[in-house]
């Protein structure tokens, strides 16, 4: 028995929850609606190309596209965690920041992410930018000096002529 007190905390926390798939969101290609604990599952066999099981990834970002202000989203499993990454677009310059998905707030001071901007013709040029990782329940995860925070004229010296920038993410 759960007392009534409790309630509203085991609400947002329970893995039975339902919930609809983030990717149709940000990606507009998934109506998958379920259970939190099947998620996992769900995203491993239809997003693969979404998600990373390894420490580290490289990414090829399309700027010749219309941008979206949530522009990716990707899933990182790694560590026995998982960690949502989000490139939001704000006219001005491009956010990054990662949220621990667990349900212990605290766990996020155990990590770190790192976004590496490379120039495709000379890796020597690059700009590399580290911040802790946040909660899912921190309250504003993009928060000016609390996420990586890169200006467009920045940016625009790591584009090629068909508007593609490298990313390492680590």
């Amino acid at each position: 028995r759960l007392q009534i007190d409790l309630l509203s905390w085991h609400e947002k926390q329970c893995i039975y929850k339902p919930m609809k798939c983030f990717m149709g969101r940000v990606w507009g290609d998934c109506e998958w609606a379920g259970r939190e604990a099947h998620w996992k599952d769900h995203l491993e066999k239809e997003h693969a190309d979404k998600v990373f099981t390894t420490e580290t990834t490289d990414m090829i970002w399309n700027m010749g596209v219309k941008q979206k202000p949530l522009t990716g989203y990707y899933v990182f499993i790694v560590f026995d965690e998982m960690f949502n990454f989000y490139e939001v677009h704000d006219k001005e310059r491009i956010l990054f920041t990662m949220a621990c998905t667990s349900t212990v707030k605290e766990k996020k001071h155990n990590y770190a992410f790192e976004v590496t901007i490379v120039h495709q013709e000379n890796e020597a040029i690059a700009i590399t930018q580290k911040y802790p990782v946040h909660s899912e329940y921190d309250k504003d995860i993009l928060a000016e000096g609390t996420c990586i925070s890169m200006t467009l004229t920045d940016l625009a010296k790591f584009i090629d002529k068909g508007r593609v920038s490298n990313l390492k993410i680590y």
